[in-house]
């Protein structure tokens, strides 16, 4: 299989790397981002870096033709409401150049989309599922439901086999400026790691909607091979989570945390409600069971990449 992967460079594309090359299976990874450091020697392994805008970029990723594609290349949520115009160049306009391209091989290729939760309302309602009116609160949200759509339509139309995962908060990010508006979350990680304070901008009674790197690279693998006809017609889902407080948090890291809420930070990012997944649940995608498995293979995680 020749699969595409868009954002290979990234913390979930690093991963997810790993994780395929890991399995030894007859694919071909042809890995886009604008850098791709420290690949694996692997010959498996076609790198391409370069911007997503431009036409030649994609042009070079699309040769020979793909059977699958991850497209996790994004500008992430507080870089995208920052500057709305670069979100639109390549949350919406590359991007959807990227789907046609794909869709111009006459194959029908899977097309795996990293979607967000920030499609859907906040402050939230009482309890979420499958049908909660979708009203994303940030201009990242807006286009990605934007992209999900035109994906459905592909799909629709017979061009593209379209999955669309609505990502949660993935745990641990690396340390260091990410564009993410949530990526607090992650640094309380690294702070329990280095034994140092850290002051979270929520309650300890704030709840967020989490998953490890690990276990969003298996559910990024499970979306390239679930059945066309567990999806619903949306061709979306809002993968299952695990959902906890920011002080459950701090006591299962043992960290030194202070609270100083930050009420914006606070309804956009830790007033997550009950969650029911039911589409996602029987299309087979998987949380991290629990509390505690989250947040050993989080620290792992940066343990790995840290020593890397």
């Amino acid at each position: 299989m020749r699969l595409l992967i868009t954002g290979a460079g990234g913390f979930v594309g690093r991963a997810l790397v790993r994780q395929i090359l890991a399995e030894n299976a007859p694919t071909q990874l042809i890995l886009l981002d604008r850098a791709l450091p420290d690949l694996p020697n692997d010959p498996r392994i076609l790198a391409i870096a370069g911007d997503l805008m431009d036409k030649s970029v994609r042009d070079r990723a699309m040769a020979g033709g793909i059977d699958a594609m991850i497209h996790m290349a994004t500008i992430p949520g507080g870089a995208a409401e920052a500057d709305r115009a670069l979100s639109r160049r390549i949350n919406i306009d590359a991007s959807l150049d990227l789907f046609d391209a794909a869709a111009a091989g006459g194959n029908r290729p899977r097309i795996v989309f990293t979607s967000t939760i920030a499609v859907l309302p906040a402050p939230p309602p009482a309890h979420i599922d499958d049908a909660t009116a979708l009203e994303p609160f940030l201009s990242y949200g807006a286009h990605k439901l934007m992209c999900e759509t035109y994906l459905a339509d592909l799909h629709r139309r017979g061009e593209v086999e379209a999955v669309s995962v609505r990502l949660p908060g993935i745990l641990a990010r690396p340390k260091g400026p990410s564009g993410m508006k949530s990526a607090f979350i992650s640094d309380m990680f690294h702070a329990a790691l280095a034994d140092e304070p850290f002051t979270c901008p929520t309650s300890p009674d704030g709840h967020i909607w989490a998953m490890s790197v690990e276990q969003v690279s298996r559910n990024l693998r499970h979306a390239l091979s679930v059945k066309a006809d567990l999806l619903p017609p949306s061709r979306a889902v809002t993968l299952p989570a695990l959902r906890f407080s920011m002080g459950e948090l701090a006591q299962a890291l043992d960290a030194k945390v202070t609270f100083a809420p930050d009420p914006i930070l606070e309804q956009q990012f830790a007033a997550q409600p009950p969650l029911t997944t039911a589409a996602a649940d029987r299309a087979g995608f998987q949380h991290d069971n629990d509390l505690t498995t989250l947040v050993r293979r989080a620290l792992a995680e940066i343990r790995t990449t840290t020593s890397a």
